[in-house]
């Protein structure tokens, strides 16, 4: 009997343990404006260093340095989608601002989401793959030098 039991137990757990899992990854879209102006963007950006996100004008840049790709990563749990898709958007941002201090460039113009090999150019918004455990924003920026 006990065998039975033991051999009935270990089947179900092995059942439980095959079953597919479905690993949450949304696409989904957030305020730019919203994720700048949280009180830890505004203590961690440089405002020396501009930011022109989709197509938005800019000045002509007097000097061009190139593109640059940020991915970023940071844990969903215990976070609600859109604080740690700001917090992702941040560092990406964040990184993309280092860039353009080892270039010495002053802004970083024509900043695109990228999810999945899709290039999103928005003003307005960007884009985040959200998870149940981890949520990250990839961005991609051209480096310029603007005049003063």
């Amino acid at each position: 009997m006990k065998a039975r039991l033991l051999a009935l137990s270990l089947a179900a757990v092995a059942l439980l343990a095959a079953r597919p899992t479905s690993a949450r990854d949304d696409r989904l879209t957030f305020k730019i404006k919203d994720a700048l102006e949280h009180s830890t963007s505004k203590q961690k950006l440089d405002p020396g260093v501009h930011l022109y996100f989709g197509k938005r004008a800019h000045p002509k840049a007097q000097q061009d340095l190139g593109d640059f790709k940020a991915a970023e990563k940071t844990r969903a749990v215990g976070r609600n989608d859109q604080e740690a898709c700001d917090w992702a958007f941040l560092s990406a941002v964040l990184k993309l601002q280092d860039r353009a201090h080892s270039l010495q460039a002053n802004a970083v113009v024509d900043i695109v989401s990228l999810y999945r090999n899709e290039t999103i150019a928005n003003e307005t918004d960007y884009v985040c793959s959200a998870g149940s455990m981890m949520s990250g924003v990839s961005l991609q920026g051209h480096f310029v030098k603007l005049p003063k």
